[in-house]
């Protein structure tokens, strides 16, 4: 069963995401979202949004994607889901908290 992490709002998010470690996430961005977004994956049309256009994101706008795959309160087929394509989200059980501030720090200081 799917279980994505929907918290109360975007201030949530940014307090549960932000001061991760940029050098540790660089290795577990690869792991995890260079696959797409490093690779222009396309689908239905719609590209992975690249890299270098990650950063202009907020911490909390970030992790709320990755944990929901939308606009809280979000799920993969909500239909307040603003996500351009088939975006999984990640569960914390696949992908930790503190790999995932290591990532959005990773993100926000390219």
């Amino acid at each position: 069963e799917l279980a994505p992490e929907v918290l109360a709002d975007a201030d949530a998010y940014e307090a549960a995401y932000a001061g991760g470690d940029a050098t540790a996430g660089a290795a577990k961005y690869a792991a995890a979202c260079g696959r797409c977004h490093d690779a222009g994956l396309v689908v239905n049309q719609v590209p992975a949004y690249a890299k270098a256009s990650l950063k202009n994101y907020t911490v909390s706008r970030i992790a709320q994607k990755v944990r929901t795959s939308g606009p809280p309160p979000s799920a993969m087929g909500d239909a307040a889901d603003s996500t351009p394509g088939p975006m999984p989200f990640f569960e914390p059980k696949d992908l930790s908290s503190a790999d995932l501030k290591d990532i959005i720090a990773h993100l926000k200081a390219q």
